[in-house]
């Protein structure tokens, strides 16, 4: 269980830019998270702040799969998991997707340039939670056991990384204290969890976001967590 500062309707209310953004390149993901008019609900943020946005994952391989993502455009996540205002951020997800699917494991594809296989085509930093009954640390161990697997607390990533790609995993979500498993990467390796995931899942010639989108689920589930995050502030600003 997450121990939360402030509750979730406080913490809407403090946020004076709440689902309020600009975007300022052509990065998809800013896009989204700018909330211009986006014409598929799917891409329209379940929750937002004004650091940080929460979007159903595109490929979707289990229902509720959301991304965190930074409202300011960058390639990975190892300064953000320093800081509060991430977690108070990321704390709110997580309650709101365990509430709805139950038990989360997180990961990220650590990616240090525009041009790396590691992004999976998604040149803006992202934190993968995903509502999985399985170890997904065991499961990417066994996948692949040329990879050089250490245990790491999330705010370790920037230290024990450097300047290097990384793969980042956890079965459990803990706040600022979560800890994984972190391979550093010596070559970019695109979709590396979404193929460990759907091996588990006995679908491994879908774990491609681009050619298996799922959008219709990944549409009902965006549509479901909007739903609970209202419930969740309307309930907390009437008690």
């Amino acid at each position: 269980n997450c121990n939360f500062i402030i509750t979730f309707a406080e913490w809407c209310k403090m946020d004076s830019n709440f689902n309020s953004h600009s975007q300022t390149n052509n990065c998809r993901f800013c896009g989204y998270l700018a909330d211009d008019s986006n014409e598929v609900e799917l891409n329209t943020p379940w929750l937002s702040s004004r650091d940080y946005g929460a979007l159903v994952s595109v490929g979707a391989l289990v229902s509720g799969w959301s991304l965190v993502c930074p409202t300011q455009h960058k390639l990975n996540l190892v300064d953000d998991y320093r800081l509060s205002s991430f977690w108070i951020f990321v704390d709110n997800v997580a309650r709101i997707l365990t509430e709805q699917y139950g038990q989360i494991s997180v990961f990220e594809h650590g990616a240090f340039s525009d041009a790396s296989s590691t992004s999976c085509g998604t040149v803006h930093a992202h934190l993968h939670l995903v509502p999985i009954s399985f170890s997904l640390v065991d499961e990417s161990i066994q996948y692949d056991k040329n990879l050089n697997w250490q245990h790491c607390k999330v705010a370790e990533i920037k230290d024990i990384a450097g300047q290097k790609e990384y793969l980042f995993v956890a079965d459990r979500y803990a706040s600022q204290e979560t800890t994984g498993m972190i391979h550093v990467l010596d070559m970019g390796v695109s979709q590396f969890f979404r193929k460990v995931i759907a091996n588990k899942l006995g679908i491994p010639n879908q774990y491609n976001y681009r050619t298996n989108p799922m959008h219709e689920s990944a549409t009902e589930a965006a549509t479901q967590l909007r739903e609970k995050t209202q419930s969740v502030i309307s309930s907390e600003l009437a008690a």
